[in-house]
């Protein structure tokens, strides 16, 4: 088997790029177009994160606020507006699952056709376009896994804000709620922030492996 690597922009952002070309597409190449796939899926997935994240923290927003006539309504919407959220957030979850497998089987079958290349260059210039891909796939999962934390961090101060909310909305319940609002608002920034960057990581992937 003689290959060619092919280094692209996607090595600077996931690094899930072509490893090597032949004639005919190479089972590399398969696990690279299913793994490009399953990032778009998460990408789709994760775009609409940060508005349903905007919606919970409006509505807590709303809820508190000294001047609203109507809090127990806004309260409502509040609840409403974090199921969906936590609903959303499975589906996401589901999405990274997938990207994460896909991308874990592109390197395996990396990996065997470098192992199989008899060619000393080619598979030396080979295991270097690995290791810097294997490295910016290695810093786009430590943002996912941030995300992550950041995000059950959101949920356990939002569900700590409605447990003590669910008893009445008035100044002593307002109140108790300001550490964990506090902090809600912090993981939301946080989440928001990790979801930005991956989306922007997968943007680049997805526009390298146009070119």
């Amino acid at each position: 088997m003689h290959a060619k690597v092919v280094v692209s922009s996607l090595i600077v952002s996931l690094g899930l790029a072509g490893g090597v070309l032949t004639a005919c597409k190479t089972p590399t190449e398969k696990a690279e177009s299913r793994a490009m796939s399953s990032l778009k899926d998460f990408r789709s997935e994760l775009s609409k994160m940060n508005p349903q994240i905007d919606k919970v923290m409006n509505a807590l927003q709303k809820t508190v606020a000294g001047d609203n006539p109507n809090p127990s309504a806004s309260f409502r919407d509040f609840k409403d507006q974090f199921g969906t959220m936590q609903k959303h957030a499975k589906r996401v979850a589901r999405e990274a699952d997938d990207a994460t497998s896909g991308a874990e089987n592109y390197f395996q079958k990396f990996s065997k056709e470098i192992q199989e290349e008899r060619n000393a260059d080619e598979r030396a210039r080979a295991r270097d376009t690995a290791a810097s891909q294997r490295m910016n796939y290695d810093a786009f999962a430590e943002t996912l896994r941030n995300g992550k934390r950041n995000y059950m961090d959101l949920v356990a101060s939002l569900s700590d804000i409605q447990a003590k909310l669910e008893g009445g909305i008035n100044a002593q319940s307002i109140s108790a709620i300001n550490p964990s609002y506090s902090r809600a608002t912090d993981n939301a920034i946080s989440t928001k922030g990790a979801v930005n960057s991956m989306i922007d990581a997968i943007n680049k992937a997805v526009a390298g492996r146009q070119k």
